[in-house]
């Protein structure tokens, strides 16, 4: 909502103020009165193109000519909604809805790789996105609103988040005679490494925690006791990017 003034104008008791919203067409957007030099919106601004006039009115209601007018844009940055620190499954990139936006631009850079525009969605009518298939890394992202007459505002500040997509377990995955199981597992997109870690149900004691893991399986070198067993894998890069242990 800025601030639009003009100079005084001798023997004025008020002023009309007459705007237009050249992005969208709309004519006037405001017409008002008011007795200062200066006007501000109550209401937000839309981002866009705008025209205004001014006239002085006298007590008695004799009106100058309008004045010539004066352009001038909105163009208020798009703000992202707080991103959690890690994504593990879906990956909902939101932010606040943007007034005057007709569309937005979206665009993510993976930081890990260095490879810009990893997502990029210049027409989005929603203030969500959900990326697919993102690889385990550190991203950045920033959105901008695009007005009514495809006029780009200002970029939102950027927000760092963290892909760490949990690893598919394949076997064992159900009971067995074998007290040296191969671990195994498929293959986590942007993974170079992995961890094995192996806990006994009953006791709670770690059985195996094997980090530096450069295939997709693992074969237990000792026996294990007979006993029931959780296992998990996590992932990560050279940059050290990882997924997380589940807490349950």
């Amino acid at each position: 909502s800025p601030a639009i003034s003009w100079s005084m104008v001798s023997g004025a008791a008020s002023y009309d103020v007459w705007i237009n919203y050249l992005s969208t067409g709309q004519n006037p957007a405001i017409l008002t009165n008011v007795s200062a030099t200066s006007f501000t919106s109550s209401n937000p601004m839309g981002i866009g193109k705008y025209r205004v006039w001014v006239r002085a009115k006298t007590a008695a209601g004799v009106l100058s000519s309008w004045s010539a007018p004066k352009d001038f844009q909105i163009s208020t940055a798009a703000v992202l909604d707080s991103f959690p620190n890690a994504f593990y499954d879906s990956i909902p990139l939101t932010w606040a809805a943007l007034p005057g936006a007709a569309k937005y631009d979206l665009w993510v850079n993976n930081l890990t790789t260095g490879q810009t525009q990893v997502v990029r969605q210049s027409a989005l009518t929603t203030n969500s996105f959900q990326p697919a298939n993102l690889p385990l890394g550190k991203y950045v992202a920033w959105v901008r609103g695009i007005d009514a007459a495809n006029v780009l505002a200002t970029c939102s500040s950027s927000q760092q988040f963290t892909v760490a997509p949990r690893v598919d377990l394949t076997s064992p995955s159900t009971p067995g005679f074998n007290t040296q199981p191969t671990y195994q597992w498929q293959a986590l997109p942007g993974a170079t490494k992995y961890q094995v870690f192996v806990q006994n149900q009953s006791t709670n004691a770690i059985v195996l925690n094997q980090s530096g893991v450069t295939a997709t399986s693992l074969p237990q070198s000792t026996a294990l006791p007979v006993g029931n067993y959780s296992w998990w894998v996590r992932g990560s890069n050279n940059s050290n990017s990882t997924m997380n242990f589940p807490t349950s």
